[in-house]
């Protein structure tokens, strides 16, 4: 694996993690939450918000993160949906190897 697509992968995930107590958090009546983007910059602290529908579509795959318009990086990721404020991504290669092992619900 290369050191670059290793980086890309835990920062997505780290934030997964992190998405993934705000919905523990976040009151079960909620239609949406509020999570950070996903994407794979270090610095990113961007809030969206998402309903929880959506939030739990993309969970169901190791390899999904929601990420702002702009912030996917094609050479490890492709866009799956588009949902206007919001992308879905899902990793390839090693960065999409790294994603499935950091899952927290796997």
């Amino acid at each position: 694996m290369g050191s670059r697509e290793i980086r890309v992968g835990k920062n997505e995930a780290r934030f997964r993690e992190i998405n993934e107590a705000v919905e523990r958090l976040t009151p079960i009546k909620a239609r949406s939450i509020q999570i950070i983007c996903e994407c794979a910059r270090e610095q990113c602290v961007y809030v969206l918000e998402v309903t929880r529908d959506a939030y739990e579509a993309v969970r169901q795959s190791s390899t999904e993160f929601i990420v702002c318009r702009g912030h996917q990086m094609p050479e490890f990721e492709h866009v799956v949906s588009d949902h206007g404020d919001f992308l879905v991504v899902a990793k390839i290669g090693d960065a999409a190897a790294v994603a499935e092992q950091l899952d927290p619900r796997t």
